[in-house]
């Protein structure tokens, strides 16, 4: 019988989706979430209120960037291996390429939520302090959605290195900082065009240098 990494990887995928469904409704039981509904109803409307008085000087795109950078620089695989896997599937390892390949699409996706709802929380603040339109929202979603793209991708690649635990690590933490920060500060003409060549040489530059191919 032929090894097959695509249905390995559905079985584990349904297995943890179940798990996790299971765990989500214990967590979050009736009571819980009426008690959540009320919070976060009474945190709309007084941070609505603040931000109607929020004044030019307070450091909304600081703030921002140190929250969205946290958001995109965790970015950890989830590749639902098990601990026997070490063994039997070492000798699988080109086989496996396309389960690890679908590992990194469904990290990246199953963890786009946390930015998404720090972006849009931040926007209106984002917005009395700048007075930029609301319309750059969709810009600075996909623009930092790369990041967080670059990210995932970039700690896999980065862990098949011998210093992957410091210095791509802080080199993550750098860029991301750094051009989160150019895409709410200054002009999308030419903060996105540097975003994506600082983004593509980067994990160039990380391709060519590792040293593994796992």
């Amino acid at each position: 019988m032929s090894f097959n990494s695509r249905e390995l990887w559905q079985k584990r995928f349904e297995a943890y989706t179940t798990e996790l469904i299971r765990y989500m409704r214990y967590m979050f039981n009736d009571h819980l979430l009426f008690v959540l509904v009320i919070g976060v109803g009474a945190g709309i409307f007084y941070y609505a209120g603040w931000v109607k008085t929020i004044q030019e000087t307070f450091p909304a795109i600081p703030l921002m960037v140190t929250l969205l950078t946290i958001a995109v620089v965790i970015s950890p695989i989830i590749t639902l291996l098990k601990e026997p896997d070490i063994v039997y599937l070492i000798v699988k390892e080109t086989e496996m390429q396309d389960y690890f390949k679908r590992a990194k699409r469904i990290s990246f996706w199953m963890q786009l939520y946390l930015y998404i709802v720090i972006l849009a929380v931040a926007m209106p603040m984002y917005v009395g302090v700048t007075h930029r339109p609301y319309s750059h929202f969709f810009l600075l979603l996909v623009s930092i959605g790369a990041i967080k793209l670059w990210n995932v991708y970039t700690n896999w690649e980065s862990m098949k290195l011998d210093n992957s635990d410091t210095t791509w690590m802080f080199a993550r933490v750098i860029i991301s900082a750094l051009l989160i920060y150019l895409l709410l500060a200054f002009s999308f003409y030419w903060t996105i065009p540097l975003t994506i060549i600082v983004l593509g040489l980067s994990y160039w530059g990380l391709k060519n240098g590792q040293k593994g191919s796992f």
